[in-house]
């Protein structure tokens, strides 16, 4: 594991975002820790000297790009970038909450907060849930720092305000508390004077260059107990504290990079982060970045979620066909337990038992409201069909239905042969090619049978 800190620039004055023609991607310091747990154990128990590790560590001062990989990386903003504010906020969903912060901080500003970006920081602990600590950036400059860390491809990135690594003030009361501070110099003449005013609240300014450490005792630190000039040799070893100690540095999870923009825009510039590492050659550890797989991950994720839904369609298509199938099973299995068959196998042998069978279909089938082939709706239709087969057009004169047969009586019509009647083989030979049976009763009158004329040869058919 290795751990990589990054200090910041601060942010140039003015009005101008063009940030790179400024060089201050030139202004991040740096410093690289290998095996920092151990670098740690070693610093707690002595047998490692500060210095001596501090010449061996990498570190330097220049543009991301330069920067080797690592692990993790905690980048310390200036504080004097950032604005800290405690307030009051109310209990409300974190949706709403985030919507309301604008209107929340209007009263700190002059103009509109819609240029900054704004960030809840985590509750405190023996504090009201209603009593936070908002983080407020100028909205281009935070851009622009997330978009040079992004270049990192580091699979953990934090951004937080550097007064975390100062002590707490001591005395509970912050009117009689004495502050701990430290002081940089900038390249504009200026000192960047930090104060820690709580445990998420510190205050940064600028003074014009004082090169003596005395001529800081103005009034506006009169009360800080202790004032050191930012040096690794003191910061990396509290950052460690800080990590392996569970400190408030790690433990209260901190991360100005989390106010900024949508995670729309994150993909975006982390997308060209990854172009750039590729063009310049650096970042060999690379596709160890988790970041770097998000999008193969996503579309992994997508064609399992189309697998898994194309497999639930299938699956409820073989259930909708099998119980299509189960209604046909059954209405199949229904039919035939009322066809004549079953009702034959079912019935004792005798010399009437075909005409017994016949009779109780006839029956099931009027109790069920369908129609029997004795119907006189049945034996009309076949008649129909034997006058289409007779090809004498409208022969029918008289019809007669009886209950069990129909009878009926077909016109006299001209021949070339005869003026007489149809011949009665005619008529019972047209109909036997067609599967109905009729008898000639005299002439011209015809009777016609259901089921073929099977219960006619038979005894017993006046029973039906």
């Amino acid at each position: 594991m290795s751990l990589l800190i990054i200090h910041c620039p601060v942010k140039p004055f003015g009005s101008n975002y063009d940030y790179g023609r400024m060089d201050q991607q030139e202004h991040f310091a740096w410093i690289l820790l290998n095996e920092p747990h151990s670098l740690f154990q070693q610093l707690k128990d002595g047998s490692l000297v500060t210095q001596d590790w501090l010449r061996l560590a990498p570190q330097g001062v220049g543009p991301i790009e330069a920067m080797p990989y690592a692990d993790e990386v905690v980048a310390l903003i200036p504080t004097i970038d950032v604005r800290l504010i405690e307030t009051r906020v109310p209990l409300v969903a974190m949706k709403k909450l985030r919507q309301a912060l604008p209107s929340l901080v209007e009263e700190y500003f002059l103009t509109n907060p819609d240029s900054m970006c704004i960030q809840l920081l985590p509750p405190q602990i023996n504090r009201s849930a209603t009593e936070r600590t908002l983080a407020l950036i100028e909205h281009h400059w935070l851009d622009w720092l997330s978009s040079q860390l992004w270049d990192l491809m580091s699979p953990s990135i934090r951004l937080v305000p550097d007064f975390f690594v100062l002590d707490m003030p001591d005395g509970g009361d912050t009117d009689s508390s004495e502050f701990h501070g430290m002081y940089d110099f900038e390249q504009s003449e200026t000192t960047i004077i930090t104060l820690r005013t709580g445990l998420q609240t510190g205050v940064s300014w600028s003074e014009p260059m004082l090169v003596d450490k005395g001529h800081l005792l103005f009034p506006k630190v009169s009360k800080a107990k202790t004032m050191v000039q930012f040096s690794w040799s003191w910061v990396a070893p509290r950052i460690l504290h800080a990590y392996f100690s569970g400190a408030e540095l790690v433990n209260a999870p901190v991360n100005l990079l989390l106010a900024q923009t949508t995670a729309s825009k994150k993909k975006k510039i982390a997308k060209k982060s990854h172009v750039q590492v590729g063009m310049s050659g650096h970042g060999s550890n690379a596709w160890l970045n988790k970041a770097l797989w998000i999008g193969p991950f996503m579309w992994f994720k997508r064609c399992l979620l189309a697998i898994a839904v194309g497999g639930l369609l299938h699956l409820m298509g073989l259930a909708l066909v099998g119980w299509q199938w189960a209604t046909q099973l059954d209405a199949s299995a229904s039919s035939a337990l009322a066809s004549p068959s079953w009702l034959i196998n079912q019935s004792t042998p005798s010399q009437n038992s075909v005409v017994d069978v016949l009779a109780a279909a006839r029956t099931a089938q009027n109790e069920r409201g369908l129609l029997d082939d004795a119907d006189f709706l049945s034996l009309a239709g076949r008649l129909e069909q034997l006058k289409i087969h007779l090809h004498r057009g409208d022969c029918i004169e008289h019809i007669r239905y009886d209950g069990k047969t129909l009878l009926f009586s077909l016109k006299k019509i001209a021949t070339h042969d005869s003026g007489g009647a149809i011949k009665d083989i005619d008529v019972a030979k047209v109909a036997a090619d067609i599967g109905i049976y009729v008898e000639q009763i005299d002439e011209n009158e015809f009777q016609l049978f259901p089921y073929a004329g099977l219960l006619h040869k038979f005894e017993g058919v006046q029973s039906l």
